[in-house]
């Protein structure tokens, strides 16, 4: 029976341990979704940063279309 009785309150450690550290877990994630929403709110450069952002991403879309377009052309022979 003893070994019964130790292999329970194992098994009951680990299921606690595997509860505490899911919890733990998800503080953490609500915490770090906390302080990327407080980030974003207060950011005073917010308007700059998209618009650097889009130009950019502009800027790629223009880039791969020529590729693809030079490409185009380069099978079709046009």
């Amino acid at each position: 029976m003893d070994l019964v009785n130790f292999a329970g309150k194992t098994a009951i450690g680990v299921s606690v341990a595997i509860v505490l550290i899911a919890v733990l877990l998800g503080a953490l994630l609500v915490g770090c979704l906390i302080l990327g929403a407080y980030e974003s709110a207060t950011n005073p450069n917010v308007t700059n940063d998209t618009a650097r952002e889009y130009q950019q991403l502009q800027s790629n879309i223009s880039t791969g279309t020529a590729g693809i377009s030079g490409a185009a052309r380069n099978v079709t022979g046009g």
